[in-house]
């Protein structure tokens, strides 16, 4: 799946789950480490939901900015 593609399912999250973070978090999550170009840091899972969901966001802009 190309970058561009998972970008938009991964932004579908903010849709299906937008009265809960964790989910709409985990969802892209999921999509964007998918990707084998993009690597998870070490400390992640000790990052509040919100500085995760702030680092999600990012990336996802950029993804679809460059693609």
């Amino acid at each position: 799946m190309d970058l561009k593609s998972l970008s938009m399912i991964a932004q579908m999250g903010n849709v299906m789950f937008s009265d809960n973070s964790e989910h709409r978090t985990s969802w892209k999550e999921r999509f964007v480490f998918m990707h084998s170009g993009i690597v998870k840091p070490d400390d992640w899972d000790l990052l509040p939901i919100e500085e995760k969901e702030r680092r999600l966001n990012e990336a996802l802009e950029q993804i679809t900015k460059t693609k």
